[in-house]
């Protein structure tokens, strides 16, 4: 659980519901798996920046939370959106393989994606 506890530090101010602290989560299970954040939201934007932190905004939307990361080599971009419906949060990963396939001899003109999908039932879902 290294970097758990420095990262949930770092958050704690901006956690004010459950889902917050599952994100927080998440994204440290991301980053520890060799990806850096990279911003908020489906585009990249100029405020953008490789790093272990949660982006700036990250929770400014309870209700729908998207994360860009890339992995360290540079060769994986992954697409994290969470929604919260009801007493659950339906997660949704998209996984760049573009430039895997363009390093392996592929054209790398197609913009292949792997997608998984995760339903995660919170007890509580309350904001403060």
């Amino acid at each position: 659980m290294a970097g758990l506890e420095v990262l949930y530090a770092s958050a704690a101010p901006a956690i004010t519901c459950a889902q917050d602290a599952f994100i927080c989560f998440l994204h440290w299970e991301v980053v520890t798996h060799g990806y850096y954040a990279l911003g908020v939201g489906d585009q990249p934007g100029p405020s953008d920046k490789k790093s272990e932190l949660l982006p700036a905004e990250w929770n400014s939307n309870k209700d729908l939370y998207v994360l860009r990361y890339e992995s360290k080599d540079g060769s994986r971009k992954l697409l994290v959106k969470a929604v919260t419906v009801e007493n659950s949060m339906i997660i949704n990963v998209l996984v760049s393989l573009r430039d895997m396939l363009a390093s392996a001899g592929g054209s790398g003109h197609w913009d292949h994606l792997c997608a998984a999908r995760l339903t995660v039932q919170i007890k509580s879902l309350k904001c403060l």
